[in-house]
């Protein structure tokens, strides 16, 4: 796992459908400075190359997404639409950019008990409606996903295990964007933006309750990887070719049966 996340290939190669090989170069310099080429063309944006080469990677630490907070499930939600949509991608970008200056100029209230309404109007005309996009968005995703995740899930740890997955969110709320008007009284208190699209989840669960509750570790492995593998599954359909599937020790913490089936559907997913 170590290589996965501590080095960066300098140069890749990955084959896209239109091309019969596309080469990926990094380049940085002493001073810092980063540079990502696609067949020798530099990106103006870096942001430009995701999706290109849209990759999923299975590793032991994907129960995080169980264990952890609703952060982790975030992510792994928005990195998938990222690849997928541009525009998600930008408005994303842009949603955060807008939160973060919100949240700066609520902790500067704090030190100076003084507060910019205009531009804090300015920064709630950006998050309010970016907000709701990305909240239905992720609802509408969610619901395309969910089969595919229950369909592989059945085929790793058999029919009689019944998972499922809900997106939560409080701004799909049709009031969302008054509540928001009236929670600033909170946020000043807090220094923060309590509501919107960062604070989403998503709700895996098995039986009808929490996976990370009631899920033994086979379980909750069983459940990533057919999260992991729906993800390539959607992802194929969508693009219209195969994702790059990294595999890095799979069959951790997973008994002789599920090793099995999951050898058959990785071999398929190949």
């Amino acid at each position: 796992m170590a290589a996965f996340r501590t080095s960066l290939l300098s140069h890749c190669r990955a084959v896209h459908p239109s091309k019969k090989a596309g080469k990926v170069s990094c380049l940085y310099s002493d001073q810092g400075k980063k540079e990502v080429k696609c067949n020798d063309t530099p990106y103006a944006r870096l942001s430009e190359h995701i999706g290109e080469f849209p990759l999923v990677l299975i590793t032991p630490y994907d129960t995080d997404l169980i264990r952890e907070g609703s952060e982790e499930r975030r992510r792994f939600f928005d990195a998938m639409l990222c690849q997928l949509s541009q525009e998600y991608l930008q408005r994303l970008m842009r949603y955060n950019h807008a939160l973060r200056q919100r949240n700066e100029l609520l902790k500067l209230f704090a030190e100076r008990n003084k507060l910019d309404r205009d531009l804090l109007a300015s920064y709630d005309r950006v998050v309010v409606p970016e907000a709701q996009y990305l909240a239905r968005e992720r609802s509408h995703f969610v619901q395309a996903f969910r089969a595919s995740l229950v369909e592989n899930y059945a085929l790793l740890a058999g029919e009689l295990e019944e998972v499922s997955l809900e997106h939560e969110s409080k701004v799909l709320d049709e009031q969302f964007a008054k509540r928001f008007d009236q929670s600033l009284e909170k946020d000043l208190a807090l220094r923060r933006t309590h509501l919107g699209a960062h604070r989403d989840d998503f709700l895996f669960n098995l039986k009808g309750q929490s996976i990370k509750r009631i899920g033994s570790q086979g379980q909750q492995k069983s459940y990533v990887i057919a999260l992991k593998l729906a993800q390539y599954s959607l992802m194929t359909q969508i693009k219209g070719y195969q994702p790059l599937l990294l595999l890095d020790d799979i069959f951790d913490r997973l008994d002789d049966l599920r090793i099995s089936r999951l050898v058959k559907l990785v071999s398929g997913a190949a």
